[in-house]
């Protein structure tokens, strides 16, 4: 692994050296002091300080399988890592410590994982072709899974507003999903974890705010 110099297009110093196989994924912290790196021998994320290219700490160690994707939080305080075990992990980058339990739900690989701007939702994509929302603080799901690539999701991304989210798959399609806005996804979140269940349709015309379309807000 390495740093370049895109201007004179050269390497910066020496390669960054401590995973023992591949390395699947790498992200800068948002003030570009912290890169954080996912690999398959052991499982591991490494975070490293990009001043000195020395890693920080001890590898972060929980996942199972390879980590093919690891996202910092728009704060930096928080990185996000989805795995080949089918879990996504959130770690404290200050303590290198696991927060919480991982999520679950995917059924096969996680191979992308990303923040909304305002960083109280995860959007992850899999192998099992299905894409989820993740509310950050409870680490519940939001709402039903968004189907519809027919192969594996390679890419998520959210727009800079946070209400739509872009997804690419092997079918060799880009898909647009309504994301919804951060306090509807709230909205979701909390009736579900309040309700136990998806509203009737006349609950959600009696309850919900006007002009929210209807949606299944547990999984």
């Amino acid at each position: 692994m390495r740093l370049w110099d895109t201007r004179t297009r050269k390497p910066i110093g020496q390669p960054l050296i401590g995973h023992a196989s591949d390395v699947k994924s790498v992200v800068f912290s948002p003030d570009g002091r912290t890169l954080a790196t996912g690999g398959s021998e052991n499982s591991t994320v490494q975070l490293w300080d990009v001043g000195t290219r020395k890693q920080l700490g001890q590898p972060l160690i929980g996942h199972t399988d390879d980590v093919g994707s690891v996202v910092f939080s728009p704060d930096g305080r928080t990185l996000a890592t989805g795995s080949v075990d089918k879990t996504v992990r959130l770690w404290d980058v200050g303590t290198r410590k696991p927060i919480g339990q991982p999520f679950t739900g995917h059924a096969s690989d996680v191979g992308s994982v990303v923040f909304s701007p305002d960083g109280r939702t995860l959007a992850t994509g899999s192998v099992d072709k299905t894409v989820r929302l993740w509310d950050v603080g409870t680490r519940k799901p939001i709402g039903q899974p968004f189907t519809g690539h027919t192969s594996p999701v390679l890419s998520v991304a959210f727009s800079p507003d946070g209400r739509t989210l872009a997804t690419s798959s092997a079918d060799n399609t880009v898909r647009l999903w309504d994301a919804g806005m951060p306090e509807d996804r709230e909205l979701t979140s909390s009736v579900c974890t309040a309700m136990g269940r998806t509203l009737t349709r006349q609950e959600w015309s009696q309850y919900a705010p006007h002009g929210l379309d209807y949606r299944k807000v547990c999984p």
